[in-house]
């Protein structure tokens, strides 16, 4: 998922996003470099976030 600068998940925190328990976020890309999150990560424009989750289409109503 990349997150847009209108996007629902755009400068927040992931413990904040308040994503189902069976959805992770496994891995950020950020300016070519790849980050492991934790719930205090902060979600930034022009991110790309690698999930894992058994409902794609909830959990990206919630991030994009």
């Amino acid at each position: 998922v990349v997150i847009h600068v209108n996007s629902a998940s755009a400068n927040k925190k992931v413990v904040s996003l308040q994503l189902p328990t069976s959805s992770l976020i496994t891995m950020i890309e950020r300016n070519g470099k790849y980050i492991t999150p934790n719930g205090q990560t902060d979600i930034l424009v022009g991110d790309k976030l690698y999930v894992l989750t058994d409902n794609p289409e909830n959990t990206l109503k919630l991030l994009e």
